[in-house]
């Protein structure tokens, strides 16, 4: 039987692996099927606008559909950047659950490079949530919980493998 301490931290790990890769997978799934369907259904750009017809009508009309098609284009293209971001910040979102997962795997199998990984990430959330208990002042108990989880994290890590 290991170290029950490395073993909460390795349940956590792997909680937080599940609790964000399941969304983000169905999100990374969702948003790079619409970006790429986007993508594939963005029509080709005019070489030259048409020569003036001599009829001012129809030349006013080509003009205000032109003008139309520009604004139109650029929500469009607005609304393709956002739905591409979308795309990346879930993917990152899935990787780092990836990485909990298999950090929390290591874990298990008291794995070296596990617990530097695992010490890296709650350094990196540890120093986050002292940044935010200074910054947030007396209203700090989600920093301070957050600090303190981190905290018990580090010290586990620190402990070792028995």
């Amino acid at each position: 039987m290991g170290n029950p301490h490395i073993l909460n931290v390795a349940r956590a790990f792997k909680g937080i692996s599940l609790l964000l890769g399941i969304p983000s997978l169905a999100a990374t799934l969702y948003f790079g099927f619409a970006a790429i369907t986007l993508y594939l259904s963005t029509p080709a750009k005019r070489s030259a606008p048409p020569a003036a017809s001599g009829n001012s009508a129809v030349d006013l009309i080509d003009m205000a559909a032109r003008a139309a098609g520009a604004a139109f284009g650029f929500i469009g293209a607005v609304g393709d950047a956002v739905v591409r971001g979308l795309a990346i910040a879930s993917l990152a979102v899935l990787l780092f659950s990836l990485t909990l997962f298999f950090t929390s795997r290591g874990l298990q199998a008291h794995a070296g490079w596990a617990r530097v990984v695992g010490g890296m990430m709650l350094t990196v959330l540890f120093l986050i949530a002292l940044l935010a208990l200074v910054s947030s002042g007396s209203r700090g108990l989600f920093a301070l919980l957050l600090a303190s989880v981190s905290g018990y994290g580090l010290w586990a890590l620190w402990r070792g493998f028995v």
